[in-house]
């Protein structure tokens, strides 16, 4: 072919590719024309479809270490005239022994396509919108989502949007599945739980025989096969792997701790600090009770206000209400502004300095005191901190029970303490953890580092604080050996290549 064909490259360079068209379609004749006679396999010759002349194949099956004939694959010029095919394929199935030692054939799987996914509220993941169905539809990028009781007769139509539906979204034309929507029955993740029951099969808490672990929220919905997929943001963990399928992460994330940005007093008035309200009270109104007293005894006194006959100067004048409480202000502050004039008066003025001299000095000394020893409360620097892992500390932090937060803190060991003491504060919900946060009824909460950095940055009051810890990530739960458990990981790694995951996050 090369001696009696021109073969030139292409002038359009594409990729991996610089043979013409025209010179692929003259291959592959000249190919189909070839006859080999003694080839290793026996005579190697093709027909005009490309498919061996000849070719014979043995089918064979692996049974105790030792390959068994079972059918043969080959080649029938005369099936190609009744069905348009050359090869065909002659199997005696009562001799194979099928996966597993059987002697039965295997029914085959049939593969569902059209599955029940769900979904839980979790913001900026799934935003969720309670819409009456009778008035109302979802609009064009939210997918109806109802909400069926723990019986599964009654429910309440929402809509959900966000980032998971919209990966839902790409999902289902990727993979080519519909699909029904809806949320999590129980509003949680899911969590491993003791059922204890006993011997009439009545719940009994106080009866341990008989009791096992059940799995409840959306992870339980996968174990007892009531849905097929999860499409949340459903942290990958050790006891989660064990029960149900997970694609590859979506999403990358970790544990991090919410607390709300530490109050500071006003400086306005941080001079009235080194003193309680009572006795700056006490003090102003002491003022003016010396200030009223003086005027008094200088005002009436008979030695003062009175003079002897024979006395020789002028008489000096008595001090009204206004110098008396300039002066007792004057005392007080460290300005001497005039004198008494009765020797009364001046005993209780020398009284009141002293007082004053005690009352300022006590002040000057607390004063430095606050300054020097009052520092603002700082914020949380991460896991480690001494607050957190000292249970004597007056701190609550908490988390959300049974969630994969949760699990991670009974796994560690190093945090044993610390779980004890926040088991007995953990909530149900995040929503509600996130409020208390807001009120200052909890302290720290603890919980993915997605939702919290989101939280702080929507409130400035809220900051998260130290770095990640527990670091793991979001995936799209299934059922154990889900059929779809390969695709939806392909599909994720697709997404991840192609920028999709990257688009959506913005």
């Amino acid at each position: 072919m090369y001696n009696t064909d021109s073969i030139t490259t292409s002038q359009r360079r594409t990729v991996g590719c610089l043979i013409p068209a025209r010179v692929k379609a003259r291959t592959a004749r000249y190919i189909k024309k070839q006859v080999l006679l003694n080839g290793t396999t026996g005579k190697v010759a093709f027909d005009d479809s490309g498919d061996r002349i000849n070719a014979e194949y043995d089918i064979v099956n692996v049974q105790e270490s030792h390959l068994v004939s079972v059918g043969q694959y080959y080649y029938n010029s005369v099936r190609y005239i009744i069905i348009n095919k050359h090869l065909e394929t002659i199997l005696d199935e009562s001799v194979i022994v099928w996966p597993g030692r059987s002697k039965v054939k295997p029914d085959g799987i049939i593969i569902p396509t059209h599955l029940k996914v769900l979904t839980i509220e979790e913001k900026p993941f799934v935003y969720v919108r309670e819409i009456n169905n009778l008035v109302e539809n979802c609009t064009s990028d939210e997918i109806p989502c109802p909400h069926f009781n723990a019986t599964g007769d009654e429910f309440n139509m929402f809509c959900c949007r966000g980032f998971c539906m919209d990966l839902l979204k790409e999902l289902a034309k990727t993979i080519n599945i519909t699909y029904d929507l809806a949320l999590s029955p129980d509003g949680q993740f899911g969590n491993q739980v003791m059922k204890n029951i006993s011997s009439n099969n009545v719940y009994n808490p106080c009866v341990p025989v008989g009791g096992k672990k059940e799995w409840t929220g959306l992870i339980g919905e996968l174990v007892y096969d009531r849905a097929n997929m999860i499409v949340a943001p459903l942290t990958i963990n050790p006891e989660r792997a064990e029960v149900i399928e997970f694609s590859k992460p979506f999403k990358y994330q970790g544990i991090t701790i919410l607390e709300k940005k530490p109050s500071r007093s006003s400086t306005l008035v941080s001079f009235l600090q080194p003193f309680s309200n009572t006795l700056w009270i006490l003090v102003m109104v002491s003022v003016h009770v010396v200030a009223l007293v003086l005027y008094l005894l200088d005002r009436f006194s008979p030695f003062g206000r009175f003079k002897l006959a024979n006395t020789d100067g002028t008489e000096e004048d008595a001090l009204n209400l206004s110098s008396a409480i300039w002066f007792a202000w004057g005392v007080l502050l460290n300005s001497g502004i005039g004198t008494p004039r009765s020797f009364s008066a001046r005993v209780l003025g020398m009284v009141w300095a002293g007082f004053a001299m005690i009352i300022v000095a006590s002040y000057t000394a607390n004063l430095a005191a606050f300054l020097v020893l009052e520092r603002p409360k700082t914020k949380l620097t991460g896991i480690n901190d001494a607050r957190l892992r000292n249970t004597m500390e007056n701190l609550t932090c908490a988390t959300v029970k049974g969630s994969a937060v949760d699990m991670y803190f009974r796994r560690q060991v190093e945090l044993s303490n610390m779980y004890r003491t926040m088991e007995a504060n953990n909530y149900d919900t995040a929503e509600v953890a996130i409020r208390d946060v807001k009120n200052g009824k909890l302290m720290a909460f603890i919980w993915d580092s997605s939702r919290l950095e989101f939280e702080a940055a929507q409130d400035c009051e809220l900051v998260t604080a130290g770095e990640l810890f527990g670091r793991s990530g979001y995936g799209i739960g299934l059922t154990k050996n889900s059929p779809w458990a390969d695709h939806v990981t392909l599909a994720i790694l697709d997404f991840h290549e192609s920028k999709i995951m990257t688009e959506k996050n913005t």
